[in-house]
């Protein structure tokens, strides 16, 4: 998830941050950088979320009145997140 230009501003910890998402669920929150974090997921609230599925939460934090509300630019699944790479080495 990558947070909007608003919410870049206040440099929230992840345990702040976790709050603004306690209608969706239990879940670990893990800050990647200032503008990024992931989210991992043990429980999807079914008011919320009624298919319980990540593609479906997915749609729902983007929705404009729901990715405003909370502050987020962008999000997608972790396997398609940009990852950062020291180097090339490996490859």
């Amino acid at each position: 998830m990558q947070l909007d230009e608003e919410s870049l501003k206040t440099n929230e910890s992840a345990d702040k941050l976790s709050q603004r998402f306690n209608d969706f669920g239990d879940f670990n929150i893990f800050k990647d950088s200032q503008s990024s974090f992931f989210m991992e997921f043990y429980f999807i609230e079914p008011d919320t979320v009624p298919t319980q599925t990540i593609e479906e939460m997915i749609s729902v934090l983007l929705k404009p009145e729901v990715s405003q509300k909370i502050g987020l630019k962008n999000v997608v699944l972790y396997k398609d997140a940009i990852k950062f790479k020291a180097h090339n080495r490996l490859e």
